[in-house]
């Protein structure tokens, strides 16, 4: 009986059904990962500048070896292959359990990011969060924009010229929700590892890239209103904007949507991570990192790594301030994916309103622990 069991299931294993679905299984992890190694040009340094040419744009990869991997003659965990891009970008890694689907979200990405508005918003938001470009020249180019694309429409009605308006719009904000995120991704990631940590596993939030997108948010839906007065047509919704848009598949066009979807990109299990609710807005000054794992090993890291956070603060010259940390090295106890902070008990010193909007906007994110974590939180006024 057992022998005849142990052949049923061989013979199931080689069933034809079974083998397709492995194959499509596999094709589909490659799509996943070639996605992924794509949306890495987002990072510091590793992709040149796009190079267009009259046909396809296209770019070629670039990554800085180090000595050690240099003698070895590999790249840095991308093994030993290169290779060139002949679209413009793929930033999404769409996760889908259906290779059919996978392909079809893989072919409308490569549209999106084909359009000249995609790369050109881009570029305008890059420069402004680099300090290249100051608020008064992006009003200015964001407002020709603007006017350009919807006179250069060959629709005549109001309504088709409103919707080439919200699609400036969209691209623009898209650009500054993605460039603000990543910005506060590479302060984090510097953070960590510059303490001698691994980024794997890390959520960082500093509110200040939140309000400077704000800001910002606030800059493109006042020229839109203006551009729209001035080409006598219905202005854009923005609110209808931000719940239903073209980038709806990899984050949308507001901070925290952005922010939790590359946080489900850069993190395992993807659905542990991120923000519960995407409208709460945090406090100023708020400043978290969360580290998943934690070991003896890393105690002085993670003392480099608090050193590094206060010495962020400092300088800001806070009326009242609240500091605190968490650190363990075992157990793996979920704490239902919540801050351990959120039980820490109040001092009589601490400003209420402070401690509360603090610990409120906490309460919101996705915490995954596997054996130890890192907490550390900053907030003043």
């Amino acid at each position: 009986m057992i022998k005849e069991t142990a052949r049923s299931i061989r013979r199931k294993d080689n069933l034809p059904e079974k083998q397709q679905y492995r194959r499509h299984l596999w094709n589909m992890l490659f799509m996943e990962l070639l996605l992924q190694k794509m949306q890495e040009k987002e990072l510091e340094a590793v992709f040149e500048p796009w190079q267009k040419t009259k046909n396809t744009l296209s770019c070629e990869l670039s990554i800085h070896l180090t000595e050690e991997n240099e003698e070895k003659g590999c790249w840095p965990s991308m093994g030993r292959d290169s290779f060139q891009l002949t679209w413009y970008c793929f930033e999404s890694m769409l996760e889908s359990e259906d290779y059919a689907n996978l392909a079809g979200n893989v072919k409308r990405t490569g549209y999106l990011a084909s359009s000249r508005l995609f790369g050109e918003a881009r570029e305008i938001l890059r420069d402004y969060y680099r300090g290249q470009m100051d608020a008064t020249l992006l009003s200015v180019f964001y407002r020709q924009y603007c006017l350009i694309y919807v006179r250069e429409s060959k629709e005549k009605g109001a309504t088709e010229k409103r919707k080439r308006l919200t699609e400036v719009y969209e691209y623009f904000a898209r650009a500054n929700a993605r460039q603000a995120v990543q910005m506060n991704r590479r302060e984090g990631r510097r953070l960590v590892e510059g303490s001698g940590l691994t980024w794997a596993g890390t959520t960082y939030y500093n509110a200040d890239y939140y309000f400077e997108h704000k800001k910002v948010d606030e800059l493109l839906q006042k020229i839109t209103q203006e551009a729209a007065m001035e080409l006598e047509i219905p202005c854009v919704d923005f609110e209808g904007a931000k719940k239903k848009n073209r980038f709806y598949l990899d984050g949308g066009i507001s901070y925290h949507g952005v922010f939790t979807w590359m946080q489900m990109q850069n993190n395992f299990p993807s659905g542990q991570y991120g923000l519960r609710s995407l409208k709460k807005e945090p406090p100023e000054n708020f400043i978290y990192l969360y580290r998943n794992g934690c070991c003896e090993a890393e105690k002085k890291g993670i003392r480099r790594l608090e050193m590094r956070l206060r010495n962020l603060a400092a300088g800001r010259n806070y009326g009242n301030e609240l500091w605190r940390s968490y650190c363990t090295c075992s157990g793996n106890a979920y704490h239902n994916g919540r801050s351990y902070l959120l039980d820490w008990k109040r001092n009589s010193g601490e400003e209420e309103e402070l401690y509360g909007k603090a610990m409120d906007f906490l309460d919101t994110f996705r915490l995954y622990r596997i054996s130890g974590c890192v907490e550390i939180l900053s907030v003043g006024c």
